[in-house]
This record gives structure tokens, sequence and C-alpha cells, in this order.
């Protein structure tokens, strides 16, 4: 009976150390799965992350591009400097483009045309001309809508069947005695500011000097 006994408390004391070892054994599995998990999880995140930034390199990409190709270009090109000295003046002489712009004695009127000659819609355009340091808007703000690629407002002059037919410009109206004495001196730059269809403004300056490059900026 005292062997069997001695034999049952050996028998329990390494089953005991079985169960133990088993069980640490299955928590070391139990780590070790979870550790690859964790790599396994920030491999797939880091994969994701890598895609997630592809998508949005190729997305600006895209963007870039459609922007490139729908990017407008207004220039205000200088068309004529109208003045209308006295009524007597206009009696005297008849009728001149001055009348067209109604304007009165001490007055004068720059003209000007607007071209878009970019690949893209132009939006929400503003334009008028700086005398120096004086800038004029058309129409105290007034905004033209939309102008396509390739198109002018108003149209070119033209020939028909011979004759020139001439297209009444824009022009900002404004007093002389608004002007330096020497505004004629001054350089001038007739400006335009517009959006492309992404809602981006810009600007451009065109000198009224040929031999002055123009100027193209983002505002």
């Amino acid at each position: 009976m005292l062997q069997v006994a001695a034999f049952t408390d050996w028998l329990t004391g390494v089953s005991g150390a079985l169960v133990f070892l088993a069980t640490g054994a299955l928590a070391l599995l139990a780590k070790k799965q979870m550790d690859d998990s964790r790599r396994a999880s920030a491999s797939e995140a880091l994969a994701i992350e890598k895609q997630i930034n592809a998508s949005v390199q190729q997305g600006g990409a895209i963007r870039e591009a459609a922007r490139a190709q729908l990017q407008p270009m207004v220039f205000a090109h200088g068309d004529a400097t109208l003045t209308r000295p006295s009524f007597e003046d206009e009696a005297a002489s008849g009728p001149n483009a001055a009348t067209e712009y109604q304007l009165s004695p001490g007055q004068i009127g720059f003209g000007y045309k607007l071209a878009n000659e970019g690949t893209g819609l132009a939006l929400n355009i503003r334009h008028g001309v700086e005398i120096g340091s004086k800038r004029l808007e058309f129409g105290d703000g007034m905004q033209f809508r939309s102008l396509r690629p390739g198109y002018w407002y108003p149209a070119q002059d033209f020939m028909d069947q011979g004759n020139m037919i001439h297209i009444t410009p824009l022009a900002v109206v404004c007093n002389l005695s608004e002007l330096p004495n020497d505004w004629a001196a001054e350089p001038r730059r007739y400006w335009a500011e517009f959006e492309n269809v992404f809602g981006e403004r810009f600007r451009t300056r065109n000198p009224s000097d040929p031999q002055r490059p123009a100027e193209f900026e983002r505002i």
C-alpha cells in the first residue's frame, strides 16, 4: 500500500509538472501568435498607408494635369484712349467715338478688349486699367461671368467687303482731375482678375508699352 501511495504521489507530481509545462508552452505559443498578428497588422497597415499615399499622389498628378489643360489666361488689350474736351468741339466736328461712352467734358475713357488666351474657361472676371499708381476698375467692380478659351470680348475688328468694321471696346471712364497732370507719361497697364474652374484666382497685367513683359500671378 505504501508503494502504491508513493507511486500515486509521483504520478501526481509528474502530471502537475506536465500541466505546468504545457501551460507555459501554450502561453509562449499564444504570445508568439499575438506578436505575429501584431507584425502582420503593422505590415498590413503600412501597406495600406503606402496605397493611400500613392492614391493621393496620383490624384494630385491628375489634378495638376487637369489644371494645366483647364487654365484660363485672360489679358486686357488696350484699344483706344478717348476724350471729350467740350460740347462746342463736338458740335463743330460732329459725333465721335467719345459719344459712344457718354463722356462728359473733362472726362477720359481708356478702351480695351478682353481675350482668353489660355486653355480653360475663365470665370468671374474683373478688369480695368492702372495709370501709374492709380487703379481704375470697369463698372465699379462689375464682373463678367465667363469667357471661353480663344474668345475675345468684345469681338475683334474685322474686314467686311474691303471695309474695316470696328467693334466698340470696353472702357474705364474717369475725370481727368482724378489723374496726375502727367498721366500720359505714366506707365499704363491693363489688368484682369479671373478664376479657373477649381476656384483659384489669378491676375494679369498687360502694359501698353509692347517692349515691357506682361505679368501673371495667382492671388
